[in-house]
């Protein structure tokens, strides 16, 4: 039996369901390498006392992540699956019945503080095409910390500081997960993580804990039922008007002339797509005060910084001839959920729709845009009200696009017989979209006395993508930790969009929203 043991012809009384539309789409996607992967990167934090104890020599440390590693797997279903027929026009998910733990779970030696961007670069920079037909799970960790030498195999805290930020980052397969999917495995690791910590006192930690000498990697998983399918869990509907209206815009309207989407899809599949990502936190109390302004204007983060990136976008690559910009949000659709289907935000799945408004920074802002024009003198943010009239635009839009289930774009996925042939159809034409937004919200990661309990406590999410090869050439992710840090992540390709363009993004927007908060 090999380390990804599919188990075939055991346990069959638990058949795997069919897959659904997204997830079938998502699969030839990543086939075909037009896109890589997604990561829910997330900085913990453990107290330097750790250190001096053999919890934080190496092989203590190994032995209690694979232990927590495992226990996470253990708890959801899609993360012991792989495909099989990847390339084929009815690809069906399989089991891995054994995982080796040392596979999945690799240990870097990067410093959490000042790279994780090219931690999480490197991380995404790999697709799962060798993970398919059942030769692994369509998910991978990066554990980065540190102190961790090969001369000690020890971590220690550098300076007098008191604590030890630790990298998990968790890099999947779009098939298999959303962004709160990644949000979920960080839950559920941090959870075991914590009650390991708190299972022995930090004296006999090793001798009671985990046994490094002892410690199995090759995981036996049991067979287990998958949670549904998008279609399965939510009541969709689709209307005949909304299939020709989609029809109407694919065939007889294919584009507007004055949208703004960055470089042609390249003519052929590069052999490597290479991430670029940039990024900045906010601390709780600018993130608070962020929050507090846009329930006074009624609008969102999200609303607003859509608004904001469309704007900067519009500085930028804007002209005459590209003066519209349009932005598919992402949005979870589990809230939709039938009760009995089970999923919530805790499930490992895939339950994501998107809201696509377009913005234009001409003037006047034709009928059935978002205004994206920018003040005319700068550091008026504070007091621009067509910012806000523009937020409050797109937190209308947004909840108009997704508060029912009916006429999603899956259904109009749906219509696409040859998902192989429509990918390599858009070879060398127009990307779909100026770029993408997506926002986990707020994630609560478990709490406690960092000294007293030696819990490890959630400090800030990464949440991060490379746009696939279609879509606009920025995406920007933002994820918060309850009570702490909002994290912005700006991802694109090498060599589609300039970096000095993506830094002057990425300035501008940290700048702006700061001085929102502090108006």
């Amino acid at each position: 039996m090999t380390s990804w043991d599919t188990g075939a012809g055991l346990e069959m009384d638990i058949p795997f369901r069919e897959l659904g539309t997204l997830e079938r789409f998502y699969i030839a996607r990543n086939n075909l390498k037009f896109f890589n992967s997604s990561t829910v990167t997330a900085i913990y934090q453990l107290p330097a006392s750790l250190s001096k104890q053999s919890l934080l020599n190496l092989p203590y440390f190994k032995a209690l992540i694979y232990k927590s590693v495992a226990s996470t797997i253990l708890a959801h279903p899609f993360l012991s699956v792989s495909i099989e027929g990847e390339s084929s026009a009815n690809p069906r998910w399989i089991h891995l019945s054994r995982i080796n733990l040392s596979k999945v779970v690799q240990f870097v030696h990067v410093n959490p503080e000042n790279g994780i961007e090219t931690f999480i670069e490197e991380g995404l920079q790999r697709g799962f095409e060798n993970e398919a037909e059942g030769k692994g799970p369509l998910w991978r960790v990066f554990m980065a910390s540190p102190g961790f030498t090969d001369e000690t195999n020890r971590a220690t805290a550098p300076g007098d500081q008191d604590i030890i930020n630790l990298a998990v980052g968790f890099f999947f397969h779009h098939a298999i997960c959303d962004g709160l999917s990644g949000a979920s495995f960080h839950k559920t690791f941090q959870s075991h993580l914590n009650s390991l910590l708190a299972s022995a006192t930090l004296s006999d930690f090793g001798s009671k804990c985990v046994d490094p000498t002892t410690i199995e990697t090759l995981l036996e998983v049991p067979r287990q039922l998958l949670p549904p399918n998008m279609e399965e869990a939510i009541n969709l509907t689709t209307s005949i008007s909304f299939l020709l209206r989609r029809l109407f815009l694919a065939v007889l309207y294919p584009t507007d002339r004055l949208k703004w989407t960055g470089p042609l899809i390249p003519q052929n599949i590069p052999p490597r797509r290479l991430a670029r990502i940039k990024s900045f936190s906010l601390d709780s109390e600018v993130t608070e005060k962020l929050v507090t302004r846009c329930r006074k204007e009624k609008t969102t983060i999200t609303a607003l910084a859509t608004v904001l990136l469309a704007r900067e976008s519009a500085q930028i690559f804007a002209t005459e001839e590209s003066s519209r910009f349009e932005v598919p949000i992402a949005i979870s659709m589990r809230r939709l959920a039938v009760a009995h289907s089970g999923v919530t935000d805790d499930t490992i799945g895939v339950y994501v729709s998107a809201a696509k408004p377009i913005f234009s920074c001409e003037n006047p802002t034709p009928r059935g845009y978002i205004s994206c024009c920018s003040p005319s003198s700068p550091g008026l943010e504070g007091s621009d009200e067509q910012l806000w009239d523009s937020a409050r635009e797109t937190r209308q839009y947004i909840a108009t696009a997704t508060n029912s289930p009916a006429d999603q774009d899956i259904g109009a996925l749906k219509l696409i017989r040859d998902l192989q042939k429509y990918f390599t159809g858009l070879l060398g034409g127009k990307r779909q979209s100026a770029f993408l937004l997506t926002n986990l919200g707020v994630v609560e990661g478990t709490s406690g006395d960092r000294d007293l309990t030696a819990k490890a406590t959630l400090s800030k999410l990464f949440f991060a993508n490379m746009p696939s090869m279609y879509d606009g050439p920025l995406l920007l992710a933002m994820a918060t930790v309850k009570g702490g840090d909002m994290t912005l992540c700006l991802g694109s390709e090498r060599g589609v969009i300039s970096e000095d363009h993506v830094n002057i993004i990425r300035n501008n927007l940290e700048h702006r929203l700061r001085s929102i908060a502090n108006e």
